[in-house]
């Protein structure tokens, strides 16, 4: 009997990771919404156009990575840069989907190593939030 039956957890770290990337895409979705309020009444400078897509991106993945790493439980660091690279390729795809987005190789390899490390950061925490057994 593996651990996952014995534990109740179907799936295992892909089916974590999924949830996490959701989560993490939900998490996206919100920040970007609330971006776009604060632009349209002029909350915010104009010099925070080209920073806010990243900071939006890491905080996603900081969330997707907490929780990705918190449920698999073992190996948070790893789990959570594992999130991240999922998280920056799933936005590439998006971004090869969608007409007139284009990556350019600079702009795709800084989004990976920001994703990664924060990927790695959203792990840390991981790893003394998560419940033990006494």
């Amino acid at each position: 009997m593996s651990k996952n039956e014995r534990t109740g957890k179907a799936g295992g770290l892909p089916l974590t990771l999924l949830k996490a990337l959701c989560i993490g895409l939900v998490v996206m979705v919100v920040l970007t919404a609330l971006t776009a309020l604060g632009i349209s009444k002029e909350l915010l400078p104009e010099a925070a156009f080209s920073v806010a897509p990243y900071v939006i991106s890491a905080l996603s993945v900081i969330v997707c990575a907490l929780f990705a790493a918190r449920r698999h439980g073992a190996k948070p660091v790893p789990i959570g840069a594992l999130s991240g690279l999922i998280f920056t390729l799933t936005l590439y795809i998006f971004g090869l989907l969608l007409p007139k987005v284009s990556f350019s190789p600079p702009v795709f390899f800084s989004l990976l190593a920001l994703n990664l490390v924060c990927g790695a950061l959203g792990g840390l925490p991981a790893a003394n939030t998560r419940r033990r057994k006494y």
